[in-house]
């Protein structure tokens, strides 16, 4: 359930009649309060440790409220793999200064990007399952895989004969790289602009590198993609997949 901070999420959960030891962690002090995706980020997490019977109590309120009583069954067997809220959690990158933290909540005036191309709605909506699910096409003729999704084969030319693989849940190395330290911002002064070779028949996969010390990319490194907010224009947020060294954790 939502709660702003730990003493009212505690004192909430006293109030319905439980005690601390049944109260899932809201992870309010370790990743913040998220709003709205704090309920179910709290549920992702006790799901995680669940067990075949257990029951809980999902609520959370805003312009009305709900509240829903779950069982676990034996299907959560299936599920636990993958790197989850806790792996998440404990592979998070602190930042290296205060100020770099108020230049990405935008609490400090930056000077204006060199460049700054918006994205049309039209064109997102178009493209959304490679932009914005991740997905390559791989050729049903020869195999090949690529990234964006390409209706026509550069290997063989078989046109429209593909399927949707997905391809952000691959890990990858980096093939090769540039450093560009002329369209920065001053939150991130140098791009590192990177084409990395999925594990999925060797896909290339063309992203910035993001979490990262520019200077320590190298040719072979391990990375893996991330989703992130790339800019807003007019009110309209623009997010694309990054890649970033590969993290432990999960």
């Amino acid at each position: 359930m939502y709660a702003p901070d730990v003493r009212s999420h505690r004192n909430l959960g006293l109030t319905l009649g439980f005690d601390a030891s049944q109260l899932q962690d809201p992870l309010l002090l370790s990743v913040g309060n998220t709003g709205c995706a704090q309920a179910l980020i709290a549920l992702i997490a006790a799901l995680e440790e669940a067990e075949p019977g257990d029951r809980f109590l999902f609520s959370t309120y805003g312009d009305g409220a709900d509240a829903f009583v779950l069982r676990v069954n034996e299907r959560i067997k299936s599920v636990k793999e993958g790197r989850g809220v806790k792996g998440y959690v404990q592979s998070k990158k602190l930042l290296a200064t205060y100020e770099k933290y108020l230049l990405y909540r935008e609490l400090l005036e930056q000077p204006p990007e060199l460049f700054n191309v918006d994205t049309a709605a039209t064109t997102l909506w178009r493209d959304r399952r490679w932009v914005l699910r991740g997905h390559g096409s791989k050729c049903r003729r020869c195999g090949m895989v690529t990234f964006p999704i390409e209706r026509v084969c550069y290997r063989c030319q078989a046109k429209d004969d593909f399927e949707e693989v997905r391809l952000t849940d691959k890990k990858a190395k980096v093939f090769t790289f540039s450093r560009d330290k002329l369209a920065g911002s001053s939150a991130e002064p140098t791009i590192v602009q990177v084409v990395a070779e999925s594990e999925c028949e060797q896909a290339r996969i063309y992203c910035m590198m993001t979490d990262c010390d520019p200077e320590t990319v190298e040719i072979g490194m391990p990375v893996e993609m991330t989703f992130r907010r790339i800019r807003e224009a007019r009110g309209f947020y623009n997010y694309f997949w990054k890649l970033r060294p590969l993290r432990k954790g999960g």
